[in-house]
């Protein structure tokens, strides 16, 4: 073949293989934000590109309008070419592992420019850098700015506690930080400052037109309360011992000041006035048709056990009248079954029969009921008379005075266990000593500073005083003995044998 021939033939082919070079260069992927195809340690963000048939490649990169400003596209996207370490300086030019990117020129990362400071992979002026003000990783708070190494606020206002306050009007940091107002003052003008009509009373703040401890000024207290900066009541209500009140509604002052109203009784209007069917008597609310003090008229009283019903005085159910009395016919012993029906003297009316009480009993013909536990002539049954100087004890006849009781041995022993506590020693209680070598003497010819009666009467228990004082719930003097308690039976029952016997010194 010719050689010409054989060029053109060579020219034609490397024309059909420039075509799909030229298409992909022209129409490959477009241009990607910096930090998705490469290191995201690079500190840029970037800005992706569009992809048009009109671009062509400059640098390895696209049209320069294409990107913001200070970036330039690059393949792969926008790349800051003053700090970018894989296209510093201009596209695709990478420095070396231990170099930085500075302002366009791949630097060694061990030393930075004059007046600024390493910070992990970027070189930081510290004297403004928000993020490492005065040293690396010294972040400044919200709202301020690094300023010659430190933080600060914005014009007119404090870092305080990491926040940037206004001290002019600050209630926490008024004037300077951490100067708090008091409670309830605020902050003007960087001064702590009451709220407007309110006036400072000591340390607190307070309204002098309406505080009842300081009414017009500080320290004026008021009795009832403060209107307007005076002390006084509100209208339609009166001042009574230092407290308002509605005289026109209060029943304990109705229409003036201490008039009281009756029990039961409202203050209508200024009047008292009793609930509807009572009738103000002596001061009290009463219903005339049942009040048995007030029946049918004031002070109408119903007596005899009469009752007021429909303002009648009449008896009650159950009851019959017998002369000016209600009695019940079933259990009264002067109307027994019927009015004057009277039962016999010691009988009582049960049942409207008359009978003689639980524990006596009636013998013969006699109506008068005995007691057969101790009647002499009925002992034990009626009839049983006991032989003379015997007596009749537990229903039963025998020695009158018991079973022989020795003084040393039983009364002394009761004594000092019951009594020797307060009769002993220099003053004993009641000058009566029961110490053993004086307590016979005492009790034999003593007599109470008290009462004047004698201790012991010889042969009659009955008679001696120190028997009722053991005995009776209330004697003649003083309170029963021995304080704190009481004898037993037992105990008493042989002091009355003793002095039955004839109180001997045995």
């Amino acid at each position: 073949m010719h050689p010409t021939r054989l060029i053109r033939r060579g020219l034609l082919l490397l024309s059909f293989l420039a075509i799909p070079l030229t298409f992909f260069v022209q129409c490959g992927p477009p241009p990607q934000p910096e930090g998705q195809q490469e290191s995201a340690s690079e500190p840029n963000s970037e800005t992706p590109l569009e992809m048009s048939a009109e671009t062509s490649p400059e640098d390895g990169g696209f049209p320069p309008e294409s990107c913001p400003s200070p970036q330039t596209p690059c393949v792969g996207g926008c790349k800051d070419l003053k700090t970018n370490p894989q296209h510093c300086g201009k596209c695709n030019n990478a420095c070396a592992n231990n170099e930085i990117c500075l302002d366009g020129a791949c630097l060694s990362s061990v030393a930075c420019p004059t007046g600024t400071t390493r910070c992990a992979d970027a070189c930081i002026d510290l004297q403004t850098s928000s993020l490492h003000c005065g040293a690396c990783n010294n972040a400044c708070p919200a709202q301020t700015t690094c300023k010659q190494g430190l933080c600060s606020c914005p014009s007119g206002k404090l870092l305080c506690l990491a926040e940037c306050v206004d001290p002019q009007n600050n209630a926490r940091h008024c004037g300077k930080c951490n100067n708090a107002c008091p409670t309830g003052q605020i902050c003007q003008q960087a001064t702590c400052l009451c709220p407007d009509q309110q006036v400072l009373c000591g340390d607190q703040c307070v309204d002098t037109q309406s505080n009842t401890d300081h009414c017009g000024k500080c320290g004026e207290k008021c009795p009832t309360q403060c209107l307007n900066g005076r002390c006084g009541c509100p209208t339609g209500q009166t001042d009574c011992n230092s407290q308002c009140i509605n005289t026109q509604t209060n029943a304990q002052h109705c229409g003036k000041c201490g008039g009281t109203c009756p029990t039961g009784a409202t203050c209508v209007s200024g009047k008292c006035t009793c609930p509807t069917g009572q009738t103000d008597c002596n001061g009290a609310c009463v219903d005339l048709k049942t009040d048995s003090n007030h029946c049918n008229a004031c002070g109408n009283r119903c007596t005899g056990g009469n009752a007021c019903q429909n303002g009648v005085c009449t008896c009650p159910t159950g009851t019959t009248k017998c002369g000016t009395s209600c009695v019940n016919l079933t259990n009264n012993a002067s109307h027994c079954s019927a009015c004057n029906a009277k039962c016999p003297t010691s009988q009582v009316c049960a049942n409207s029969k008359c009978g003689c009480p639980t524990g006596r009993t009636l013998c013969g013909t006699n109506t008068t009921c005995l007691d057969l536990q101790t009647d002499f002539d009925h002992c034990g049954t009626c009839n049983n008379k006991c032989a003379t100087g015997q007596a009749c004890v537990a229903g039963k006849c025998g020695d009158p005075c018991g079973t022989t009781v020795s003084y040393a041995t039983n009364i002394q022993s009761i004594l000092n266990s019951r009594c020797i506590g307060c009769h002993s020693g220099n003053t004993p209680s009641g000058g009566l000593s029961l110490e053993a070598a004086k307590s016979f003497g005492s009790l034999t010819t003593g007599k109470s500073t008290c009462s004047n009666k004698t201790f012991v009467v010889s042969g009659n228990a009955a008679q001696s005083y120190v028997v009722e004082k053991v005995e009776s719930a209330t004697p003649t003097c003083g309170a029963r003995m021995p304080r704190g308690g009481t004898l037993t039976t037992a105990e008493i029952t042989m002091i009355k044998n003793w002095i039955c016997q004839g109180a001997k010194n045995n």
